[in-house]
C-alpha cells in the first residue's frame, strides 16, 4: 500500500502562515539563551513520484525558504530523509528500529559538518 499511494500534503501546494511568527519567537527565544537552532526535513516516504513532480519541489523549495527567511540553518535536503517502505513502522511517519538507526546515523553525519558560533 505504501508504495502506490503519494503523501497528498507533498503533492498539493503548500502554504505557510502562522509559522512563521511561532518559529519567530521560538528564535527569539533560543537566541535570549544562547541556543543554536537548525531545522531539517521529516522523515519521507520515499515515492517516484516525488522525484520528477515539479510541486513537489516547489514545496520543498518554499520548506528551505521559510527557514532560510528566519536565519535558521536549514540540514541537508529532502532527498536525504526519504526512506522505502520497509523503514516505516506504523504510518508514513513513523521510521521502525533499522529506519531510526539509519536516520540518526545520517544527522549525526550532517550535524558533525555544522559549526557552533
Amino acid at each position: 500500500l505504501l508504495k502506490s499511494i503519494p503523501l497528498k500534503p507533498h503533492m498539493d501546494c503548500i502554504i505557510i502562515d502562522d509559522l512563521y511568527e511561532i518559529m519567530r519567537e521560538v528564535k527569539n527565544f533560543a537566541e535570549l539563551r544562547n541556543i543554536e537552532l537548525y531545522a531539517t526535513w521529516p522523515n519521507i516516504f520515499k515515492h517516484p513520484k516525488y522525484s520528477s513532480n515539479r510541486l513537489v519541489k516547489q514545496n520543498f523549495e518554499t520548506i528551505r525558504e521559510f527557514w532560510q527567511n528566519l536565519k535558521i540553518p536549514m540540514i541537508g535536503n529532502p532527498y536525504e530523509t526519504m526512506y522505502s517502505s520497509e523503514y516505516f513502522y506504523d504510518s508514513l511517519y513513523h521510521l521502525n528500529q533499522e529506519g531510526v538507526s539509519q536516520r540518526t546515523s545520517k544527522l549525526l553525519d550532517q550535524l558533525s559538518g555544522f559549526s557552533v558560533k
